[in-house]
């Protein structure tokens, strides 16, 4: 794609050129999923925004007052935020659209990883109970049985789900995937395409049938922790959480863990079981009776 372009723009045009056209040039040419095109160019988005520079005039220093500026923000959003920024000026440079690179000094803080939140089953219960719609229903034990991520339940069409109640998923960097329903989950699934309403191939639909979204679904789980009176800012990731944990608990195996959640690296699972295993023993010594 970069090749294309710069075929189309000719060599003294390239000043001319706005912010938003390298993002483009950038992100056509590197993204394939529709999610990480939205999530780089809102990375990009945002450290432009914030520096105000035609690309060509940015320095080094003006992307350290950016990494200043997100000071309160978690160390894994500003390591995100800063590493889409310097494959993108590597990309620019590596294809000679700027004559410098102003990231290629700039180190990636290091990642303090946070000990996720988690549900209980009693208040994935709640969460279930609820509900007072078969397709909220539906879709949380769904999220909740496979620990399916959420773009990947809304990409679900209608006609996937074969005889043997599984499912071929395409996941991240478009691996491709089979989850399984239980028999609780398919019944819960098919009571809601009795009631599902026309207007899409998509399994999951709104109630003006269109596709549901992966807001749709955020705002959903809000409000059944509300209606549930679960205190907990409940998210999809926190079902994703939910399901591997209680897999950790029934004793699957890590390796048939990170093949169900489609984890390419076995370290990603790692963490699930780690945070587990840290738990268990500071709640089987502090349960001795010392008093």
């Amino acid at each position: 794609m970069a090749e294309r372009s710069r075929e189309i723009i000719k060599k003294g045009e390239i000043k001319e050129m706005k912010n938003l056209d390298y993002v483009d040039i950038y992100i056509d040419a590197v993204c394939n999923s529709e999610n990480t095109k939205i999530a780089y160019t809102s990375d990009l988005n945002s450290m432009l925004e914030f520096i105000n520079k035609p690309i060509q005039d940015i320095t080094s220093v003006d992307i350290l007052k950016w990494k200043k500026s997100m000071a309160n923000d978690s160390s894994a959003t500003v390591a995100r935020r800063l590493g889409t920024s310097k494959r993108f000026f590597f990309f620019l440079y590596d294809n000679e659209y700027i004559n410098t690179n102003p990231t290629k000094a700039i180190k990636l803080p290091r990642i303090v990883n946070k000990e996720e939140d988690t549900l209980t089953r009693d208040e994935l219960d709640a969460l279930i109970k609820a509900c007072k719609n078969s397709r909220d229903k539906a879709i949380l034990s769904l999220m909740a049985s496979t620990g399916i991520r959420v773009g990947e339940l809304c990409n679900i069409m209608l006609g996937d789900i074969d005889n043997n109640n599984n499912i071929k998923i395409l996941g991240k960097g478009n691996k491709w995937r089979i989850i399984h329903l239980n028999n609780k989950v398919a019944d819960n699934i098919n009571k809601y395409i009795k009631d599902r309403k026309e207007g899409c191939g998509n399994l999951f639909v709104s109630n003006h049938g269109t596709p549901m979204t992966e807001n749709t679904i955020n705002h959903t789980l809000k409000t059944l922790s509300r209606r549930a009176g679960v205190g907990k800012n409940v998210h999809p990731h926190m079902l994703r959480h939910y399901t591997c944990t209680n897999w950790i608990e029934n004793g699957v195996p890590i390796e048939q863990a990170r093949l169900c959640l489609g984890h390419s690296n076995i370290s990603t699972t790692l963490r699930y079981f780690e945070q587990r295993n840290k738990q268990s023993v500071v709640e089987n010594v502090m349960n001795i009776d010392m008093v």
